[in-house]
């Protein structure tokens, strides 16, 4: 019988081998050895298994290195689904993702969630059950869900969780929707390698996420911290509580932006006093936590550079808070509105590639698929 010491060594030996095939996408037994210092029996039989779970395939005879030439092997990135939700204040958004983050399919929904938010939950679980069947009749299971939500509202999503826990059979993750954004930039945005970055979203809740690399994990904290370093947050608010009282012009942010872009006056001072608030925020988070990457994420992603105008004007009057100038650090989502989806999918890919145990015996899909349809997709009551 394994003892408990052994079991768990197998299991940090199968978690670092598929971490390095997903890393690699074409690798051979002996380099897996070669890079773990891992033998070649303890690499043969981790690699057996996960070519039984449809993790790993064989691709065919590679080159040789002066030896036998060696069978290549590449991560099955179109194993399995991930779903990446993000919950806006009118909509609610799904990315359904392979294995390394490519997102095959995005639909949104209209939803006034603040409004209506028991009818908010029942539109992200039937949009599950929806997806849930799709990846499943592509033979690409789901094998983990991630909500992200605004912050600063009213809305229980703690609640959320809990019920789409109690009612799914795999695992659900939640977090704010500045924390997801933040996540992405570290993971999939490969023009630098930064290790602090900081993801800023107002639409219309403030977000502010902060995430520090450390050899491959990720620490930080999001949410309430953007309220903390803006002073005039409230003034936001009010600009917009002002907006709706004395203007015909429509609550949404996004119908905002556009009139502004279209010339009017009055969605254009609206726009210009509110990203004021926003420049000084960044200002201010810069100068506290040196950041190597701001992202402006949301709907204010397209307003980057009247923002960065802004925090040079800041800089110019106070000095400025970082070696790195404003071009540098302060940059949009390079995702676009995905980015969030995104980050919460690789929240979900953090953590199955971390646990071999979160992938389900998986035999030859074609085979066994009659018989394991009911399992197979995630049930709701």
């Amino acid at each position: 019988m394994e003892t408990v010491d052994a079991a768990h060594m197998r299991a940090m030996n199968c978690s670092i081998l598929l971490k390095l095939i997903w890393k690699h996408h074409r690798i051979s037994r002996a380099d897996i050895s070669r890079i773990t210092s891992m033998s070649r029996s303890t690499v043969s039989a981790i690699v057996t298994e996960l070519l039984d779970r449809g993790l790993v395939k064989e691709l065919g005879i590679g080159p040789s290195n002066g030896g036998r030439r060696p069978m290549m092997l590449a991560f099955q990135e179109d194993a399995y689904s991930i779903l990446g939700i993000q919950i806006s204040t009118h909509t609610i958004a799904v990315a359904t993702l392979n294995l390394n983050g490519v997102v095959r399919r995005w639909v949104t929904q209209p939803c006034e969630v603040f409004e209506n938010p028991a009818e908010a939950l029942a539109l992200v679980q039937k949009m599950i059950e929806e997806n849930a069947a799709l990846t499943f009749s592509e033979e690409m299971p789901l094998i983990g869900i991630a909500v992200a939500h605004p912050t600063g509202t009213d809305v229980d999503f703690q609640s959320w969780e809990s019920t789409l826990r109690e009612r799914l059979t795999i695992p659900v993750h939640m977090d704010s929707d500045a924390h997801f954004g933040a996540l992405a930039e570290l993971w999939w945005n490969q023009s630098v390698q930064p290790r602090h970055v900081g993801y800023f979203q107002l639409s219309e809740t403030l977000g502010f996420g902060f995430l520090i690399r450390d050899e491959q994990k990720t620490y930080g904290v999001s949410g309430q911290l953007g309220q903390l370093l803006c002073k005039s947050e409230g003034t936001i608010k009010s600009l917009v509580e002002h907006l709706g009282e004395t203007s015909a012009l429509p609550r949404k942010l996004s119908e905002l932006l556009e009139a502004a872009a279209s010339g009017d006056a009055a969605a254009e001072s609206w726009v210009s006093k509110t990203a004021e608030c926003m420049a000084l925020t960044l200002y201010n988070a810069q100068a506290l936590l040196q950041l190597d990457r701001v992202v402006i994420g949301g709907l204010w992603r397209s307003q980057t550079q009247r923002l960065k105008a802004m925090v040079e004007g800041l800089e110019d009057k106070y000095g400025r808070t970082s070696p790195l100038s404003v071009n540098e650090w302060l940059v949009p989502s390079f995702r676009g509105e995905q980015q969030v989806a995104l980050g919460g999918g690789t929240q979900v890919l953090q953590h199955v590639l971390d646990d071999l145990s979160l992938f389900p015996a998986r035999p030859n899909m074609s085979i066994v698929r009659e018989s394991t349809q009911e399992a197979q997709v995630p049930p709701l009551d």
